[in-house]
């Protein structure tokens, strides 16, 4: 199952991708890196963009052809 997380490049986000691919699935990642870290994504693809960008989300969410969504992306 391939599984969309969005805020991904974040602490929590990235824990997560690494259960979802533990678990046999395939995270792909979306997060604009602003205060991500590209270095935390390894367990699937990274797509980069923002949230607040309804188109960007839409073309990621279709080129990925997800299953599920996890959203992680936050600005404390």
């Amino acid at each position: 199952m391939v599984i969309f997380v969005m805020g991904a490049a974040g602490y929590i986000g990235s824990r997560a991708c690494k259960a979802v691919a533990r678990a046999g699935h395939e995270p792909v990642v979306f997060d604009n890196l602003s205060t991500g870290h590209r270095e935390l994504v390894r367990w699937g693809p990274l797509v980069v963009g923002d949230v607040a960008d309804r188109g960007a989300v839409r073309a990621a969410l279709a080129g990925s052809r997800a299953e599920a969504v996890m959203h992680f992306a936050a600005s404390a």
